[in-house]
């Protein structure tokens, strides 16, 4: 995975959608300590001011499939003999990714809301 071609790994950005490619981001399989990472973001990255704002459901699982149709994505050098290439392949990668994607919780109505709130104050003021 050329760092040029996917400068968020181990994430990726489609549409609004961004998704974790891979868990295990290690060159050896061992976890990355807290302070490392910590270091490496201080010297490396940029921290938001505003959070990242979640699409729907609806609209993270069209991003994904538009990843899935890119020329980037057909590009991925899955598994070769030198032991280069993304660690999990490409269906279980995919699987891991539409799990994000189905994930990501149903909007709440107002209604629905309202509702909750009041069962909530309701249950609280009987105690």
């Amino acid at each position: 995975m050329p760092a040029e071609k996917w400068p968020l790994y181990p994430l990726a950005l489609s549409g609004s959608t961004y998704v974790v490619l891979n868990e295990r981001y290690t060159r050896k399989s061992t976890p990355e300590t807290l302070k490392h990472y910590m270091e490496y973001c201080k010297a490396n990255g940029a921290f938001r001011k505003a959070p990242v704002p979640v699409p729907t459901r609806e609209q993270a699982l069209a991003d994904t499939e538009q990843l899935r149709q890119s020329a980037l994505w057909k590009n991925i050098k899955w598994v070769d003999n030198g032991g280069i290439g993304f660690p999990w392949g490409e269906q279980r990668t995919w699987v891991f990714i539409q799990s994000q994607a189905r994930n990501i919780p149903e909007p709440i109505s107002a209604k629905d809301q309202s509702n909750t709130m009041n069962t909530m104050v309701t249950q609280l003021s009987t105690r």
